[in-house]
């Protein structure tokens, strides 16, 4: 409002004029502070608060600065979810966290450098990829610390801080230990606990992340935008980092997504074993991590383990290769592969080299060595591989098997034995067609891919074991004897391989043949068996003996089938199918046809439908005084009658399903035949009721049948009249209506008033009921009384 454009230096001249003024005029409401360097700065007095920022003041200056870093150490922990600060009791100064980049998850550990003696070198390097040093703020410019020359680590210098800011620091510190200020000052003390917070928060992102730095090699990084945005400590440093490892590891691959232990498990023991190698999600697997080390090739539409040959020439596996060829035969230490693997210019993780390794022992390059000197070699792949207990890696220790082994591998698997060794050149032709042959058969019988095509719900335990065992072997057979044609593999190589499946044991190979037998029962079973229980889940229980017995008989074999199957109970299963069928549908037609197609039932009906009592029936129902319940009843019999004389074929609707199309069930078939008997009982009910409600109205209608007697001019409708009233008025029983009586109750009916008054009289004292008895005849009461409002008068 003071403010003169032409003249900006005498407003501000003023404004200080007028503060000065308030000064002198109101100094124990105004606080003046003038500092070296700065503008003087005015304020407010509050009386309990300036009393409250005084006493802290005095008190921040007998406060050691060493309180500082421990307050900027516990705000980091707030700041990032993940970033968890030690205890000042515990002796680490350190925090672990993942950083992820092209899919590597690399652990990162984050060294508070705060003169507390720790020695900054990278201790336990082998357990976490990087280094940070978290600098004092004090001491920015200042030789980095000796860490920071190593390969691995970098330095988070943050920016110093103001005087200022280290007094509010301090402050913040008296306000979190001083007891005695709570005494003092009471609620104040929160309310400036919460203020100092969130200065302090302020002033941490200012000094880390605002106008901290990070750097690298010598060189400042400044803290990007989206950096400071991150919500956590891993988040944020994949950002800062990236440019630091996309410089130091450029051939380190791109994975589609995140590799971990998890990933690493199943491609191991389902891919590498070939176990399990087509399952759609094993091959999704293969083309993220896999595919971009170099570790499968495509055959086909699969992606497989690639062959020895081509995994050799990887830069990857000739730096593992090397370090094996310069240890003289001895085991190389897993510690010294991978300081090779993580090094530029590859900076693989824990979980690459994982992949490559189990590869190679895929491969019978390398086998695995425990700590308590146990070999794991290809056949063991499938099994849940403990890492930690791997400490190194060696050559393989199996021996090479002899021509003549390998030849009769060959005899073995083929079953073919007109040739007598692999060295000559005549048998290796024959050898070669005999494995073509094999693989024919093999694919032609497409046992695994029949069972991946099953669903899920139709197996157990025992089939999954068998499917992965037949994978586990003849499956990795059958892919060996593949490349063995396409001539990417040599024939010994070839025969060696299918030795090592078989754990180079004929009985282990009779074994897994046995169990591939057992398989294929199970599958070709499987169809028929599902039609089967499908047909008997639905299909209803009969009276006959003979079917039944049958039935348990085919449940029986369904049961055993799924946990022993063989081709036997294939058979039997068959042959007990088509005796139940035939004796079920023959059963089911039979039944079908005598009441469906029955005349007698059809004729009984349309007699009821032609008899004087259906007549009455049907119009005194239509009458409102009422109830419909007889009516809905006999027309839910009627439209049943309907549905008789079923058109369907049902023995050809019987091959499919154990019903047909019309609404008839076994399990109804006397209440079919009780139709008649039913619709009959029901009019006669109904004409029953209906003449006790005429009864209950009878001093209503006697009046109104007199009169339409006396006014008609039609003598049939006179004479009708006067009968019903004369009945009324006698108490006599109802006898069957004729149609005039019919018509004139129906005028008589609409013409009666909306609330004609009834009387009900209590029964005597000595004519009480049961309360069953009562409560029956009061239902039979109700369910008589009219449809039309009446007023009861007791």
């Amino acid at each position: 409002l003071i403010y003169d454009e032409h003249a900006p230096q005498n407003s501000i001249r003023q404004v200080e004029d007028l503060l000065e003024t308030f000064v002198s005029i109101f100094p124990e409401a105004v606080n003046r502070k003038q500092e070296s360097g700065r503008e003087i700065r005015y304020s407010l007095k509050v009386s309990g608060k300036d009393s409250l920022n005084v006493a802290l003041s005095e008190a921040a200056l007998g406060i050691s600065p060493d309180v500082v870093p421990k307050i900027l150490r516990r705000f980091a922990g707030e700041r990032f979810p993940d970033w968890i600060v030690p205890a000042e009791n515990e002796a680490s100064n350190a925090t672990d966290c993942h950083v992820v980049w092209r899919g590597g998850n690399r652990r990162v550990r984050l060294r508070w450098n705060f003169n507390d003696g720790a020695p900054h070198s990278s201790e336990n390097a082998d357990f976490f990829d990087w280094q940070i040093i978290v600098n004092q703020p004090q001491n920015a410019g200042a030789p980095l610390p000796a860490a920071a020359g190593e390969n691995s680590t970098v330095v988070w210098q943050p920016a110093p801080l103001e005087r200022e800011e280290e007094e509010t620091i301090l402050r913040y510190s008296i306000l979190l230990n001083d007891a005695s200020l709570r005494e003092s000052f009471g609620e104040q003390v929160r309310a400036a606990g919460h203020t100092h917070s969130r200065a302090v928060e302020k002033i941490w992102n200012r000094i880390f992340l605002e106008d901290g730095k990070i750097l690298i090699d010598g060189f400042e990084h400044e803290f990007t935008e989206k950096s400071r945005a991150s919500h956590s400590l891993g988040e944020m440093l994949s950002e800062m980092l990236t440019p630091l490892f996309e410089t130091r590891y450029p051939a380190h691959p791109i994975f589609a997504d995140v590799l971990g232990m998890d990933e690493v498990s199943k491609l191991v023991s389902d891919l590498f074993s070939g176990a399990r190698q087509t399952v759609p999600e094993i091959q999704q697997l293969a083309a993220s991590f896999a595919s971009p080390l170099g570790l499968v090739a495509l055959r086909g539409n699969n992606l497989v383990l690639d062959t020895e040959e081509n995994l050799s020439q990887q830069p990857l596996v000739q730096e593992i290769l090397s370090l094996l060829s310069a240890s003289g035969g001895e085991t190389v230490s897993l510690r010294d592969v991978s300081r090779r693997l993580k090094s530029e210019p590859f900076g693989l993780v824990a979980e690459a080299q994982h992949l490559i390794l189990a590869a190679l022992v895929a491969q019978r390059r390398i086998e695995f060595v425990t700590s308590e000197g146990d070999r794991i070699n290809r056949r063991s792949l499938d099994l849940k591989i403990v890492w930690d207990d791997i400490v190194g890696i060696a050559r393989p220790s199996t021996v090479l098997h002899s021509s003549a082994a390998l030849t009769n591998w060959a005899r073995t698997l083929t079953a073919v034995d007109t040739f007598k060794t692999i060295d000559d050149p005549e048998d290796r032709e024959k050898v070669c067609k005999a494995l073509e042959n094999w693989l024919l058969d093999w694919e032609s019988a497409s046992v695994l891919e029949r069972f991946e095509q099953m669903p899920e719900e139709i197996l157990n335990t025992k089939i999954w074991r068998l499917a992965t065992r037949a994978q586990k072997t003849f499956g990795a057979v059958a892919e060996t004897v593949k490349e063995v044609l396409q001539e990417t593999v040599a024939l010994e190589d070839c025969l060696q391989r299918i030795a090592d499946a078989f754990s180079d044991s004929e009985k282990e190979f009779l074994e897994c043949t046995r169990d591939l037998m057992q398989l294929e029962d199970f599958i070709n079973g499987a169809g028929k068996r599902e039609a089967v229980w499908h047909y008997l889940a639905v299909c209803e229980t009969t009276q006959d003996e003979t079917i039944e017995k049958l039935r348990a008989k085919l449940l029986e074999f369904i049961r055993e089938m799924a946990s022993a199957p063989s081709e036997i109970l294939n058979r039997e299963l068959e042959r007990l199918w088509l005796l139940f069928h035939e004796a079920f549908v023959e059963h089911f037609a039979i039944k079908h046809d005598t009441v469906m197609k029955s005349h007698h039932l059809l004729e009984k009906y349309d007699e009821m439908m032609r008899s004087d009592e259906w007549w009455e029936f049907e119009n005194l129902s239509s009458l409102s005084i009422f109830q419909k319940n007889h009516w809905q009843r006999a027309q839910k019999f009627c439209r049943r009658f309907k549905e008789l004389d079923c058109r369907s074929d049902v023995r050809q609707m019987l091959q499919e399903h154990p019903f047909c199309a019309c609404p008839f069930r076994l399990s109804q078939m006397k209440e079919w035949e009780n139709l008649p008997r039913a619709l009959s009982e029901t009019v006669n009910q109904g004409r029953e009721s209906y003449r006790k409600t005429l009864k209950i109205l009878s001093q209503t209608l006697v009046p109104l049948l007199e009169y339409f007697g006396d006014q008609t001019k039609e003598v049939e409708y006179a004479e009708a009249a006067l009968k019903l009233a004369d009945i009324f008025k006698e108490n006599r029983e109802i006898p069957l209506l004729s149609t005039a009586e019919l018509i004139i109750l129906e005028k008589t009916v609409k013409a009666m008033p909306a609330s004609p008054l009834l009387q009900i009289q209590f029964p005597p004292e000595d004519g009480f009921l049961s309360r069953e008895e009562l409560r029956r005849q009061m239902t039979e009461w109700l369910d008589e009384l009219p449809s039309e409002p009446v007023l009861v008068k007791i």
